[in-house]
């Protein structure tokens, strides 16, 4: 996981909500959660 990744997060989670449909990240390995956890993303969608 790196910038690149975060933001392709990003640009579907913009363009889902446009539409009112919410986003959720599933069963991130130990490395992508403490880098996502860092970048806030969980803020706007959890992990489940």
């Amino acid at each position: 996981m790196d910038s690149t990744g975060i933001g392709f997060l990003m640009g579907r989670y913009k363009k889902l909500s446009r539409y009112g449909i919410r986003m959720a990240v599933e069963s991130p390995n130990e490395g992508a959660d403490k880098i996502l956890l860092m970048s806030g993303i969980y803020s706007l969608m959890p992990k489940i």
